[in-house]
């Protein structure tokens, strides 16, 4: 777990934020919150945030497109880290998949991660052109289909 005050959180979220800005594709909704999520120990809350695209044309998300009809979700928090999942109609969300980043991986790297993984793009999971391969499965079967 990353030691991580819910002010120092902010601060990083704040940045995420201006780095999906700056790439086109801030979040229809971006959340952060400390109320939700809580350590191992029960006690400590845990700085998180979810992210949720309804649409998005950058992105290819949502019904114009075909794929994500319904939207992504993407989520963190300062135990877990990244994590990305199609949302279903009921706005619930599909199994979780960690994101092959660190967990407080730099903001642009962020951005690029999250756009790569809908598109279905090619990843590493070390972040270096010779890197295992990673792709979200999901997002290559939409692309597919």
């Amino acid at each position: 777990m990353t030691d991580m005050t819910m002010a120092q959180a902010d601060i990083y979220l704040d940045r995420v934020d201006d780095a999906l800005t700056a790439a086109g594709i801030r979040p229809d909704d971006f959340d952060g919150s400390d109320s939700d999520e809580y350590a191992e120990d029960g006690i400590t809350a845990v700085p998180s945030a979810v992210l949720t695209w309804d649409t998005s044309d950058l992105l290819m998300i949502g019904e114009a497109h075909g794929r994500f009809e319904d939207g992504v979700l993407v989520a963190w928090d300062a135990s877990r880290g990244w994590v990305i999942a199609e949302l279903n109609a009921d706005h619930s969300n599909g199994p979780l998949e960690p994101l092959p980043i660190p967990i407080t991986a730099e903001p642009h790297r962020v951005a690029f991660t999250i756009a790569a993984a809908v598109l279905a793009e090619p990843l590493t999971t070390n972040g270096e052109l010779d890197g295992p391969a990673w792709s979200w499965a999901l997002a290559a079967r939409q692309t597919a289909e």
